[in-house]
Order: C-alpha cells, then sequence, then structure tokens
C-alpha cells in the first residue's frame, strides 16, 4: 500500500524577524572601460546601435541595454558606444 505523503506546509510558531546584520544584496553597477580599444567587430555591432550610449556586448555577438539583468547578459563586457547620436532618441 502507498504511503500518504504530508503535502501541507508546517506553520512555525515563532515570529521570523528581521536580522540587522544578515547580508543584503547589493546593486553593482558596471562602468564602460573607455581606456579599452573596441575589437573591429564590436564596433560593426556598435554601429547598428547608435541611439545607445552604452551597450553591453558578449564574445558571441549578443547585445544588451545598460538595464538587463545579469544573470541575462552574463559575461558580456560594457562598452562606450562612439557612433552614439543622441538625436535618434
Amino acid at each position: 500500500m502507498a504511503k500518504k505523503i504530508n503535502t501541507e506546509e508546517q506553520v512555525s510558531e515563532t515570529p521570523v524577524q528581521n536580522n540587522p546584520n544578515s547580508e543584503t544584496k547589493e546593486k553593482t553597477t558596471q562602468v564602460a572601460d573607455t581606456s579599452i580599444e573596441a575589437p573591429a567587430h564590436v564596433k560593426d555591432i556598435l554601429k547598428g546601435f547608435t541611439g545607445y550610449k552604452t551597450l553591453f556586448v558578449d564574445k558571441h555577438g549578443g547585445v544588451f541595454t545598460p538595464d538587463t539583468a545579469l544573470v541575462i547578459r552574463g559575461d558580456a563586457t560594457l562598452y562606450e558606444n562612439p557612433f552614439y547620436n543622441p538625436e535618434k532618441n
């Protein structure tokens, strides 16, 4: 005979308190390194996105905006777009 599995969650009687010493997630910002010259294939990609001042480009040619989540963009590098045209916006 099969054993019944308890699927109900057990409720704890003790209230959970926020620990002020607990680690909090820190939002890290990445700044475009202007001292690094963008490779030719990256420059070709940036030419097509003149409406963005900075863009992330990964090693496979994927392009991500600066507000894209880290888990999506992975290890893409942030580049300052030399072809940025503010009038495009």
